[in-house]
């Protein structure tokens, strides 16, 4: 009875010592981990490995219990980071230096890329820059819907990957010191341009000839103002406006020479043997060849001619509606800007189509409701902020039997299908359409049917 009890006695006290020497090592090694994280200090350079890529152009990897975001990072590899920002669960760094470097980096085409704040991802391979698009996409809608894994497509590639932009807008500090570029990554701070590889050879030629328009003209205002450069490729034309009041009115440029106003016809563009009146105030696609295969993308989604009746909102100046109206169907479309709608409405008359009407309507505001009839289909093209709630709940009242969403931004898609799939919609097709190379933006298209 008495060895018994020695040996159960023992038996406790060595599980007791094992315990609190487990318990030592724990306090020992974690407390370690958690204070090197938040030890870490603006201006500290530290050792990464990068997991992935993320969408808002970063690349994503983590230092004990904090998330790092690394401007100029790429999966795979390992480097040093500068720390530019500690938050309380993340920091942002920038790289320095790779020591390990990815198999898919490649030296971006221009020589600014590190500072400019207008590219994302020329330091990639245009391949991948897809696969990660369709990655991150997939990621979004998981996520956030909660339905589990997106089948999302393979992205359409574009046809240009580098002078593709038919707009640009810059920025300008006018004056002696004049400056035309974009920001600078995370600033405002202007990065001198004089020639972009993203934007088509007509917009180069008229951002070169842009400092002697501007050295031309006095009184100059001290601050920093905007200059939009739209081409229409038609007629080799670029009409350039000016924010404030340095020039009132919009200058052309053709061939790099400044010209007096052109006339109406020269500012229309065809599209797939439609007219289109281009102003650059206005939306419009800036990749102009891949615009057109987001439109077929669109109008395979729709159906083409099996509906008879299709409500676009942010329907803009008719990039799709007008299409869909020559296909056979009765078109109502809807914008918030009243020069949208008008030349939407003139684009109609060009074109000779007869089966559409545009509305001038604020979709976001409280006492917005649809126009009473009933559609077989509902296009919707949202800016990045997505579809106002109540806009979404006049939907599925109406209960279109197809709708299609055309989304410049993952993550306020991903929320609005939410409601779709909610409401008993199923994605029927999930198609990445790459309308910007060298960036992380994105265009989806998605079609939901009941």
């Amino acid at each position: 009875m008495y060895i018994a009890s020695y040996q159960h006695y023992t038996t406790i006290c060595v599980a007791c010592i094992g315990l609190i020497i487990i318990y030592l090592l724990f306090c020992h090694c974690v407390p370690q981990t958690m204070a090197s994280a938040h030890s870490i200090k603006q201006g500290d350079v530290i050792e990464l490995y990068v997991e992935k890529l993320v969408y808002g152009g970063e690349a994503l990897a983590r230092k004990g219990n904090l998330v790092c975001f690394v401007d100029n990072g790429l999966p795979g590899e390992h480097i040093r980071a500068h720390v530019d920002k500690v938050h309380s669960h993340y920091l942002k760094t920038t790289l320095i230096e790779i020591n390990q470097t990815s198999a898919y980096r490649v030296q971006p085409p221009c020589t600014v890329f590190r500072q400019c704040g207008g590219c994302h991802w020329q330091h990639l391979a245009y391949q991948q820059q897809l696969l990660w698009k369709q990655e991150i996409i997939a990621d979004c809608l998981s996520r956030i819907t909660g339905a589990g894994q997106a089948d999302v497509l393979t992205p359409i590639p574009s046809p240009k990957t580098a002078n593709y932009r038919i707009k640009a807008n810059l920025k300008v500090f006018p004056g002696p010191k004049l400056r035309i570029g974009y920001f600078m990554r995370r600033s405002h701070t202007i990065i001198p341009i004089v020639s972009c590889a993203l934007l088509v050879d007509q917009l180069n030629n008229a951002l070169q000839a842009a400092p002697r328009l501007f050295n031309s003209i006095g009184n100059h205002p001290r601050s920093i103002i905007d200059l939009n450069l739209l081409c229409i490729l038609k007629h080799d034309l670029v009409k350039a406006t000016v924010g404030g009041s340095v020039l009132p009115e919009p200058v052309y440029f053709k061939s790099g020479i400044v010209l007096q106003s052109p006339s109406d016809e020269s500012m229309i563009e065809s599209i797939n043997g439609m007219q289109f009146y281009r102003n650059n105030r206005d939306f419009c696609q800036v990749n102009f060849e891949q615009n057109v295969q987001l439109i077929d993308v669109v109008l395979e989604h729709i159906g083409y001619g099996s509906h008879k009746s299709i409500l676009e909102l942010y329907c803009g100046c008719g990039n799709f509606s007008l299409f869909l109206a020559r296909l056979g169907a009765v078109v109502t479309g809807i914008d918030i800007s009243k020069a949208a709608i008008r030349e939407a409405a003139l684009n109609a008359r060009l074109n000779g189509i007869v089966n559409s009407r545009f509305i001038a309507a604020d979709l976001h505001a409280d006492d917005f409701s649809l126009p009473e009839g009933t559609y077989d289909a509902v296009l919707l093209n949202p800016p990045r902020s997505g579809c106002a709630p109540h806009l979404l709940r006049h939907i599925l009242i109406s209960r279109p039997r197809t709708v299609v969403y055309v989304s410049c931004n993952p993550a306020t898609l991903a929320r609005d299908l939410r409601s779709f799939l909610s409401a008993g919609y199923q994605p029927c097709s999930i198609q990445p359409v790459d309308m910007f190379p060298q960036t992380y933006h994105i265009e989806t298209v998605v079609k939901l049917s009941l």
